[in-house]
């Protein structure tokens, strides 16, 4: 399974369908990650999980927001990515 799938895997429920996942998943790439979903890297999933965390609050709670950031920060852990910072400081997010 590819990356961007396993993601939409993980926001799916918190938005009802897949449809709105998924446009929601493309806005927050094109948005905060400057490419296409099917582009995600690993090094990508910690910037992720933040404007995740962040931007869905509106939609679907702070609660489920903050946990759909924590499965996908998970998932990065599970894959052994090093974040690679390119953007802001990210010294003040936890692991």
């Amino acid at each position: 399974m590819k990356l961007y799938e396993q993601v939409l895997k993980i926001v799916t429920p918190y938005f009802g369908n897949v449809v709105t996942a998924a446009a929601f998943l493309s806005r927050q790439c094109a948005r905060h990650l400057d490419h296409k979903p099917a582009e995600m890297c690993p090094h990508d999933l910690w910037y992720l999980a933040y404007w995740v965390s962040i931007t869905a609050s509106s939609r679907v709670g702070n609660e489920n927001a903050a946990e759909m950031g924590d499965k996908i920060r998970a998932l990065r852990r599970a894959m052994g990515a090093i974040p690679m910072h390119t953007k802001g400081d990210f010294r003040q997010f936890k692991n």
